[in-house]
């Protein structure tokens, strides 16, 4: 077990979604990379909400040929949306939905035809 955590390790790196994302929309050829400064706007639906984020397209005057995005500001948040409330009142349904005597129940069963719900 000393012998495993004395590996060497690589940096750890962080990556932040809005940038995994634009990474790989540049990937995939649907951000045009002779558009430097173009800006973009990259929605994230996560658990608080959608995420809202600016990125421009930038040239690294170091590298030539490499672009990146950078951070236009500020992004937001609009929480109405977020996964977790989506599956809050999901739950919410089922567990109501299960409160209710269930079809194949034999007491459902014996007063349904009588109700007239054929």
């Amino acid at each position: 077990m000393i012998a495993a955590l004395s590996l060497p390790r690589s940096p750890t790196r962080l990556l932040w979604r809005p940038v995994a994302a634009f990474l790989d929309l540049m990937k995939q050829g649907l951000i045009d990379r002779a558009a430097p400064g173009r800006r973009y706007r990259i929605p994230i639906h996560a658990g608080a909400g959608i995420e809202d984020q600016i990125l421009t397209l930038r040239a690294d005057p170091d590298h030539p040929g490499h672009h990146a995005p950078q951070r236009d500001g500020l992004g937001q948040l609009h929480g109405l949306l977020g996964l977790d409330a989506l599956f809050e009142r999901a739950d919410a349904q089922v567990r109501a939905a299960q409160s209710r005597p269930a079809l194949g129940s034999v007491r459902a069963l014996a007063t349904w035809p009588a109700a007239g719900n054929w």
